[in-house]
Parts: C-alpha cells; structure tokens; sequence
C-alpha cells in the first residue's frame, strides 16, 4: 500500500498546468504606490515634535534614539539590538580542534552564520524524528 501510495506521489505533476515554466504569472509585479510609508516616516524623522504646545530642540529621530538607548539600558534585547545595527552583528565563531587517530591535524576557525546553524540544526531534528503514519 506504502508503495503504491509514494509511486503515485512520483508520477504526479505539482502545480497549475496551466502554468509555464519560467514564465511569470505577474510580470508587472505589485503596483507601485504613490505614497511610500518609510518615505513618510524619514522626512518625519527630520522633525522637530511639538511637545506640550512647543516645538521641540530635537528632532523625532533623535528623541527615538534617546528612547531607544535608555530602553536599552533595561532591557538586553533592546541593547543587544542597538549594538547590532550600531557595530554590524557578530559573526557567530566555532573553534575545532580536528584529530586523527590521537594525531592532531590542526586547529581551525570556522565562522558560520548564525541562520546557518539554527537551519542545520532544524534539519537534523526533523530527520531524527520517525515521519508519522499515514
């Protein structure tokens, strides 16, 4: 039955066949908008807010950073977030050791995006989990 079931899946064509290989079924793609919501927000940014009937001396992107700088003093997620963008993320480091029969070949330094690992890992999971019955 199992093999009957996997043979039909084989021979079976995915997709619409109405669909041609290679060609776009939206060529012109979305339409583009007349009004940008991050043009908005950047030419707001450049603001000065008006803060209990008075405008502000700081513009909307600075008190967002001043915001955004004591909140990260609370929370790590917020500074971990902040040194991100202000220093570029860390590449996430693995240091092997690689032997051979007790003989050491030699030391590597293997950087490995960090996406890299958690996909490898969600990989091995699945193929260590038994595929359930259908």
């Amino acid at each position: 039955m199992t093999d009957q079931i996997s043979e039909q899946a084989k021979n079976k064509k995915r997709g619409n066949p109405n669909w041609r290989k290679g060609v776009s079924a939206n060529p012109g793609g979305r339409p583009k908008s007349d009004v940008s919501l991050t043009a908005l927000l950047k030419a707001e940014l450049s603001k000065h807010p008006i803060i209990n009937g008075q405008p502000s001396k700081h513009t909307w992107a600075e008190l967002l950073i001043q915001a955004w700088l004591h909140g990260a003093l609370k929370q790590h997620a917020l500074l971990k977030e902040a040194l991100d963008r202000i220093e570029g993320k860390i590449p996430e480091t693995i240091n092997a050791d690689l032997t051979s029969g007790g003989e050491k070949l030699g030391g590597y330094d293997i950087r490995v995006p960090e996406q890299t690992i958690r996909d490898a890992v969600t990989i091995l999971t699945a193929a260590r989990t038994p595929a359930s019955p259908n």
